[in-house]
């Protein structure tokens, strides 16, 4: 009697564990077909990206934003669409859209040390967006732990519009 319930207890203990491994591997498929619709989504907006700096390289405008408001529509988290399609808006000096769409990538968590980001924030401050260029600037600041003393003077005038 007690050789019978040690072993309906390990066949139990067994169905248990595998019961578990059967729930992880399903969760494992379910994670890489996430990851790959994500790995397709990625592919799709970085050929929108290509193709629309191609355009904007040729001056063919239209042709360029509507690349780049593709990859903005296909992966609508992802900063670097924005932050290029506020780029062309920029050069193209429509600067309430170039706003727009930097605050859009701000939001959206980009890193703000490069050099993609210089002359945004006066952009910000000369639209009107303080809460943008507040943003912007508060960011700059808690990450680069040279600012503001190390800083070269490029740096500063990159980003600086008002008193810090």
């Amino acid at each position: 009697m007690l050789c019978t319930a040690v072993y309906v207890w390990q066949a139990a203990l067994a169905i248990s564990e595998r019961d578990e491994k059967e729930r992880a591997l399903a969760e494992a498929k379910a994670a890489t077909r996430k990851l790959d619709q994500l790995n397709e989504l990625l592919t799709s907006t970085n050929k929108h990206l290509a193709s629309g700096r191609s355009y904007a390289n040729r001056e063919q405008w239209a042709a360029a934003n509507a690349e780049y408001t593709r990859a903005t529509e296909t992966l609508a988290d992802y900063y670097i669409p924005w932050l290029e399609r506020g780029s062309m808006y920029a050069q193209l000096g429509l600067w309430q859209l170039a706003a727009d769409d930097f605050s859009q990538a701000l939001r959206l968590d980009s890193p703000v040390q490069d050099s993609s980001w210089n002359g945004v924030p006066q952009l910000l401050w000369y639209v009107g967006d303080e809460g943008a260029y507040r943003e912007f600037t508060e960011q700059f600041m808690l990450l680069s732990p040279r600012f503001p003393h190390e800083l070269s003077m490029n740096e500063l005038r990159g980003f600086l519009v008002a008193e810090v």
